[in-house]
């Protein structure tokens, strides 16, 4: 499992020839929502659904776009697979405390949240450019850009939004 955080080319190929199994990418995106749900009430609530609607809305976008690259699969191998670009979600729960615990106080959080933030989401991207190759079927090029098109308007959107 550690694989699909180091090698996740290796890690897409070697699962690509087993059956699809919903149960592993289901508890890593259940344990990365988890990370979003320190608040209670009504805000818990929406902060779960966001999370699974945040996964089915990337599944779904890198799905249409691998179909303008012809892209072979099923949407749900593909949904399978894009499950495991949540882990680095999942990481941030442990570097959380860590920096609340060692910085100072009188830093902005909110700087060092977005720069974490962008950094958790390029390292998210890099496991779905290897999980859309793999679950579609698409060369290494097809599916960067199949990955890198809306997760960089995302980005820039983000930062456009900071600046």
């Amino acid at each position: 499992m550690a694989s699909v955080l180091t090698n996740p080319d290796g890690f897409f190929s070697e699962l690509s020839a087993k059956d699809v199994n919903m149960e592993i990418p289901l508890l890593i995106v259940l344990i990365a929502l988890s990370s979003t749900v320190i608040v209670s009430g009504i805000v818990a609530i929406i902060s779960l659904l966001v999370v699974f609607i945040m996964w089915l809305l990337c599944t779904g976008v890198f799905y249409i776009i691998s179909i303008f690259f012809g892209g072979k699969g099923s949407f749900k191998r593909c949904l399978e697979f894009v499950g495991y670009g949540f882990i680095p979600m999942i990481v941030l729960l442990w570097i959380r405390p860590i920096i609340v615990i060692t910085l100072p106080p009188t830093i902005d959080f909110s700087s060092v949240y977005t720069i974490l933030g962008i950094t958790i989401l390029l390292w998210s991207a890099n496991i779905w450019i290897f999980a859309v190759k793999h679950a579609r079927n698409l060369s290494a090029r097809n599916a960067l850009i199949t990955v890198g098109a809306p997760v960089g308007l995302y980005l820039i959107y983000n930062i456009s939004i900071i600046i």
